[in-house]
């Protein structure tokens, strides 16, 4: 079930709610970045080269390379999707199928031979023990 519940009005666009919901879900995944890697290591940041945009920038781990200690840096960009099959002047849009976009990513794994099997997570170099069991493994 869905935590958030937006009523399309005059004013609340669609362009409005997926801008709203966008910022909701970041704020959510920051949150959950703080708490694992920290405050320091969880900032807004631009990329890109030409046309920049806003992701989350994490820095993840160090990578120790001939004595010189370089950082690993995840970026996330959020994406709202369709909630609603509609037509501008120039472009068609349809509603994004969670459930199906679920079951061709299940049917994916399936034929990589990916789903759901345990392994253990390399344990970097003083750092917290992530060694834990992962009870799937993502394929890309």
């Amino acid at each position: 079930m869905s935590k958030y519940a937006y009523e399309m009005t005059k004013e609340m666009t669609n362009s409005k709610i997926k801008a709203t919901a966008k910022s909701e879900i970041i704020s959510v995944i920051r949150g959950a970045l703080i708490n694992y890697f920290g405050e320091d290591s969880v900032k807004m940041v631009r990329v890109g080269s030409t046309s920049k945009s806003n992701e989350i920038g994490v820095r993840m781990a160090t990578v120790d390379k001939d004595g010189e200690s370089l950082e690993l840096i995840a970026t996330i960009n959020a994406s709202i999707k369709e909630f609603e099959n509609r037509q501008t002047a120039k472009k068609s849009y349809t509603a994004f199928d969670f459930e199906s976009a679920a079951r061709e990513y299940e049917n994916y794994c399936n034929e990589k031979g990916t789903t759901k099997k345990s392994t253990k997570v390399a344990k970097p170099k003083d750092t917290i023990d992530n060694s834990s069991e992962v009870d799937e493994v993502v394929p890309f």
